[in-house]
């Protein structure tokens, strides 16, 4: 484990803390607690296999649970408390709330052995970092919320009612620090019927808003907003509405109706759209004022679309595909709100009002496309492709469809089922005496009559086949009790987890031991080596399930599954276990019905050491700050851990490659290993980084482990800027084409850009005065006033003549500003904001008025902190010089931005937003004055600071006046760490849309995009 996860990671994301955040365990300690917790589960089974009763008291609940006496009750009955004199047996139903120390020593001697002995394997699982659970199995196991699954798919039907129990369910599954995916293709389309108002239905788009909303305000496990997928059927006649809802025009349609309640120009959503794409230039940039609206619509959602067999066969013939009403199950006829949703988005010309709804295919396609081109989404999910693989029959059995997948996608999951995942380290299992593969198949590949056959002979002398096996049979049963000893927050969700047993056994790692064994990422060999691993994982891992419902028996609803009739689905069978559908004609038991997929991994790779998931290398080198002053005289230049043990492991001098690598960071020419000298070319071939790898073959990978997962794949296929359209389309049919269930994109550096514009404004006044003060009003938010409206080349332009003649004679008169007493008196207080909690310090001068501010939040000097302390400098300047705080509480109150919090009931929409809220409660009496005694900045940084940043693995100090500074921001892209121009772009990309670069957790400008969130190299935090 590298410096970085013990020091950082580990205290920040998985070490328990009490009610003040306060670290009670330590990095010793965590693994423990977790193997003890999830080790607990076999004491029920291993009673029942030896036909034993164990019984439990109320004292031997969690000792640490806050609320004991409920836990009592709700397990012993009804007024039974702790201290009560009861008995029950200990059973699956259970025993989550028990204690592994109270529980076990008092077991009878074999049982008590039996689970002694699976806690010392998975402890020492975890412990040599040969298998990582998810994360919130690593932070909830035994401890009050024991919540270990991570994802979950909760769908509304066609009913208002169900509609908002759903969204009630997703709260709660939020605020358990779970995320939600739902299908949203169920509810009838805009303009459809609703009988029992004689109405029309506004669409499942408003819906989303809503769910949108919601989670928006919503604290995920008190931390983390909750992450959200949305699917949309292809065959939805609001299909259009939802592949756009969340492009540029569609979002800044949105705040133009929503910030422009007056401006009554806007009678519909298609004249606001109007308006906002003659705003947005063609090179997709936006007036700067304007630049955070782009990116606010459905913020909280990842959205995909659900493609069937029958559209793409469409797609390929070049033939029309008519659209489904969900409501009838019947083609859809096209109601006039059908035809205005098709207009606004260049299709009206195929509606027509009274008929049957369909489209060319190729139109629906290129739109897709397009989005995915503009901003990454929609993603696809190819729906009937993922539910003809499922593990039972869904035209036999309907109940059993899969409508959505979790937010990531790698889980499609039936309703109410959720993710319990857990990841096997691929790169500590290649052999001592492994070969490296371009020797060995110089000398060997001849031998044999394909390639496939070549690659699996290698693999036998390659890879500890014995160590392998072992972590897939420990990873499933681990995974197993995971199931057993998770609380859910839904009664539903539990009893489908429960009957279903869904796990996900995955890997990370797989580019390190392409590296270890001399195979280059996205190569033949590299893909034939992926899938053939993955079909190992899958197949040991059917039989390590089988050899579990030998003793615990097969899931609820299995005899309706395809275990039970191999020979009917033969080809199905025979692929997913590696076995004979004749020898098991009979049926074959298994004790869960899904048990591979391919999850991101984000901070368990990096507690593991190791690559994420199937993806990548992202780059061996990339800047971070390790200042507490981003102005400072220190940057760090971060070097990929296993990029130096490899150097030094090969006797190549480390500290020469760190020293071209800095010289050409320095001045921006870092291109990737191939581009030192100091490396050799061996090495350097097989650094491959996500640049370094087109769409397509990002997208082979994919396939190929698909070939081994009976769910699915999370993986990015990044591209290039340059990347046109058509890269995109050719991927997209690749993977469908390839075997894969889904595609996500990225395409570097997409972002929004920003030119000053003005807004077209076709009003028409009542007299010279009420137009007068609409141009006021719009100088002031376009140009931020006459000054900036005079200084504007355009103005200069339009009037054709040089403004500054118009003010000559006209000299400024500026208000003094007033002396500081030494002695001042104020009042701070705490405010939640999105970025973190900021605080305000108002001081009053002798007259009880306020004189001067001062707001703190996060690291001092860093990226947030800096503006936010100039913003209190100028409101002391203001306040100094006898402006009224009225206005200047006016001035900030409102001031949006890309994230808001909650405080004390408020929206907090910005920081600027909690200054003005925190003035105004301060005019307004709304606060508790402590006695008044003022709290020095130097008491409040204490408050706010962190430990400073210690410098972890790798890394190599640079003078930073030896950057060059365009090159020296610190910031990432997806997926695992970018070089000095990624973070340029990645950086840019996030100033862009108004966000911080700045790590809110650990104050590194580390941030970059994975699966569509914002997540930190340094220590792993995700938005998500």
């Amino acid at each position: 484990m590298t410096g970085n996860a013990y020091q950082n990671i580990l205290p920040a994301r998985y070490l328990r803390k009490d009610a003040d955040g306060e670290l009670i365990e330590t990095q010793e300690e965590l693994f423990v607690r977790v193997a003890k917790n999830i080790s607990l589960a076999e004491a029920v089974y291993e009673a029942e296999k030896r036909d034993v009763e164990v019984t439990v008291t109320p004292d031997q609940l969690k000792p640490d649970h806050p609320r004991r006496d409920e836990l009592a009750a709700e397990v012993f009955g009804k007024g039974v408390s702790v201290g009560d004199d009861a008995e029950t047996q200990l059973t699956v139903y259970n025993v989550s709330k028990f204690s592994y120390d109270t529980v076990v020593p008092e077991l009878p001697e074999e049982i008590r052995s039996h689970v002694e002995d699976v806690r010392d394997e998975f402890r020492e699982s975890m412990e040599s970092l040969s298998f990582m659970p998810n994360s919130p199995t690593l932070m909830n196991a035994g401890d009050e919320l024991q919540q270990l699954s991570a994802c979950f798919v909760d769908s509304p039907e066609d009913d208002i009612t169900d509609i908002h129990e759903t969204m009630q369910e997703a709260a709660e599954v939020f605020q358990s620090g779970g995320g939600m995916g739902y299908a949203f293709w169920k509810l009838r389309p805009y303009g459809d019927a609703v009988g029992s108002t004689g109405g029309i239905a506004s669409g499942p788009i408003t819906f989303m808003r809503t769910y949108d909303q919601m989670c928006e305000t919503i604290a995920q496990g008190g931390a983390r907003r909750g992450a959200q997928m949305g699917v949309m059927r292809v065959s939805h006649p609001d299909v259009i509405q939802f592949i756009h809802a969340k492009n540029k025009d569609v979002s800044l349609a949105h705040s133009l109706r929503l910030n422009d309640p007056d401006d009554y120009t806007h009678t519909s959503f298609a004249d606001a759209l109007e308006e906002a794409r003659e705003l947005i230039d063609e090179e997709g940039r936006v007036p700067k004022h304007l630049r955070n609206a782009v990116e606010g619509h459905l913020s909280n959602f990842n959205i995909s679309v659900g493609v069937t067999d029958d559209f793409m066969d469409a797609l390929y013939a070049d033939e029309e595909f008519v659209f489904t009403n969900p409501r009838t199950e019947e083609p859809h006829v096209a109601t006039p709100q059908t035809k205005e949703l098709y207009e606004m988005f260049g299709l009206g010309e195929h509606v027509e009002v009274g008929e049957v709804l369909s489209v060319p295919a190729t139109e629906i396609w290129d739109h897709m496309v397009s989005g995915a081109h503009e901003n990454g989404e929609p993603g696809v999910i190819y729906l009937e492709r993922v539910n003809k693989e499922h593990s039972f029959d869904v035209e036999e059995h309907p109940d059993h469809q899969i409508l959505a997948t979790n937010p990531c996608g790698e889980q499609p999951l039936e309703e109410y089922e959720a993710c319990n995942l857990g990841h096997i380290n691929l790169s500590t299992l290649a052999a001592l005496d492994a070969p490296d593969w371009r020797v060995w198949h110089e000398e060997h590949g001849d031998e044999y009559d394909s390639h496939e056959a070549a690659v699996a002979a290698f693999l036998g002398d390659a890879i500890d086949w014995d160590e392998f096996d072992h972590r897939i049979e420990y990873g499933t049963r681990f995974l197993e009790n995971v199931v057993t000893m998770s609380d859910f927050p839904v009664p539903e969700i539990e009893q489908k987890v429960r009957e279903m047993r869904k796990i996900g056994l995955g890997v990370m790692g797989l580019a390190q031991l392409y590296i270890q064994l001399g195979v280059r990422y996205g190569s033949d060999a590299g893909n034939e080596v992926a899938r053939q691993l993955m079909t190992h994982i899958n197949h040991g891992s059917k039989a390590a399930s089988h050899e579990l419902a030998e003793e615990r028996g097969s899931f609820e609803d299995w005899g309706h599954s395809k275990y039970a009739n191999p020979t009917e689905y033969r080809e199905w069978f025979e692929k997913q276990t590696g076995e004979s559908a004749d020898d098991w004609a009979e049926g074959y038991p298994v004790r869960n019905h899904n048990t591979t997929t391919i999850a991101p991994t984000g901070t368990t790779s990096m507690v593991g050491n190791t690559t994420g998931g199937c993806e990548p290398i992202y780059n061996v080198a990339y800047y971070k700050n390790v200042s507490d002053d981003v102005q400072g005289d220190e940057m760090l230049v971060e070097f990929d851990d296993y990029f130096l043990r490899t150097l030094e492991a090969n006797d190549v001098d480390v500290d020469a490659v760190k020293e071209e690598a800095q010289e050409q960071m320095a001045t921006n020419r870092f291109d990737g290993v191939e581009g030192l000298d100091t490396v050799p070319d061996a090495i350097g071939e097989l650094f491959v980084v996500t640049g370094d790898l087109s769409g397509i073959e990002h997208a082979s990978v994919q396939c190929a482990c698909q070939e081994g997962v009976d769910s699915a794949i999370s993986k990015t296929c990044n591209f290039p800027n340059s990347a046109s359209a058509e890269d995109m389309d050719e991927v997209y049919r690749y993977i469908y084409d390839n075997g894969g269930k889904g595609v996500t994109v990225y395409r570097d550096g997409t972002r929004s850009k920003q030119v000053l514009t003005t807004r077209a404004d076709n009003a028409e006044f009542a007299d010279d005065e009420e137009a007068a003060e609409a141009i006021v009003e719009q100088i002031q938010a376009v140009f931020g006033g006459l000054e900036g409206f005079l200084d504007s080349e355009e103005v200069r332009a339009q009037l054709q003549t040089d403004v500054a003649e118009l003010m000559e004679g006209v000299e400024p008169e500026y208000a003094e500003k007033q002396a500081r007493p030494d002695v001042l008196h104020g009042v701070t207080q705490r405010i939640d904001t999105g970025y973190g909690k900021v605080y305000v310090s108002i001081n009053e001068d002798e007259n009880g008025r306020p004189f001067e501010l001062f707001a703190n939040i996060g690291h001092s000097g860093g990226f947030t902190n800096s503006f936010t302390e100039a913003l209190a400098k100028v409101i002391s300047t203001a306040l100094r010089s006898g402006v009224d705080p009225e206005e200047i509480v006016d001035e900030l109150k409102g001031t949006r931005s890309p994230k808001v919090a909650w405080d004390k009931g408020e929206q907090i929409n910005s920081i600027p937003d909690a200054i003005g809220t925190a003035m105004r409660r301060y005019l307004d009496d709304e606060i508790d004055k402590p006695y008044p005694k003022q709290q020095s900045l130097t008491e409040v940084e204490g408050e706010t600071s962190d430990a400073s940043a210690s410098e972890t693995d790798g890394g190599a100090a640079v003078d930073a006046s030896a950057v060059d500074t365009d090159a020296s921001v610190d910031a990432a892209t997806p997926d695992d760490g970018p070089s000095a121009e990624d973070f340029e772009d990645a950086t840019d990309e996030l100033l862009a849309k108004g966000e911080s670069p700045e790590c809110p957790e650990c104050g590194s400008m580390s941030l970059y995009f994975s699966e569509g969130c914002k997540t930190c190299e340094s220590c792993g935090w995700s938005e998500c």
